[in-house]
Formats: C-alpha cells, structure tokens, sequence
C-alpha cells in the first residue's frame, strides 16, 4: 500500500509553506496519542478506540498518509461495528491486528516526516 499520496502531501507543503513543519509536529505527537489510545482500548472503551481512530483518519488524510488513513479507517469502522452489537472477540482480535500495522505505518512514515521538516 502506497504510505503518501504525494500529490496530496505536496499541496497542503505548499499551502502551508514556514507552518508546515508546525503542523507535521502536532501530526506526529497527535498521532502518537491517537495510536496509544487505540492499542490501550482495544479490550475495553470501544468509544474511545473510535474516537481516536476518526480523528487519526482525518489527520492522516490532511497530509496524504493514505495507508494511515485507510487503516484507521478500518478501526472506526470495526469498532462502530462493535458498537453496533457485533462485540465478539473475533471482531476485537480485528482491531488488535489493525492497530498493530498501524503502529507499523506510522513507525515507517515517521521517519519520512521528519526529514521533511529538517
């Protein structure tokens, strides 16, 4: 799966010109948290595993991390499927397997990231 879609990436570098680096350093501590509390709710608040996985998808989708963006996508929807009485622990073994590649994701585009900003 394609990490950035660069087009995208490009366009909000360019529209943010000097506050891009400010904005890729909220991304990675927002996105750090976000993943966190993903990984720490995956057995227990299924509101907060949804919360955090929207507010990542829509960070990463900002900047065009489009491997972020479809798995964080994937959590929200698992888990809404939760929400929606699918509570097995098949459906959290998905969400375990989720937020683990996309611990994975960010390890890999983090490094990226940062060069850009340095």
């Amino acid at each position: 799966m394609t990490q950035i879609d660069k087009e995208t990436f490009d366009n909000i570098k360019e529209r943010m010109k000097q506050k891009f680096p400010v904005l890729v350093d909220v991304f990675l501590k927002d996105a750090r948290s976000y993943i966190a509390e993903i990984c720490a709710n995956v057995s227990g608040d299924i509101n907060a595993v949804i919360h955090a996985a929207h507010s990542l998808k829509s960070a990463s989708g900002i900047l065009g991390l489009t491997q972020m963006q479809t798995l964080s996508e994937h959590i929200e929807d698992s888990g809404r499927d939760i929400q929606d009485g699918a509570d097995t622990e098949e459906a959290r073994a998905a969400i375990k397997v989720l937020s683990d590649e996309l611990q994975s994701a960010f390890q890999d585009i983090e490094g990226t990231l940062q060069q850009e900003i340095a």
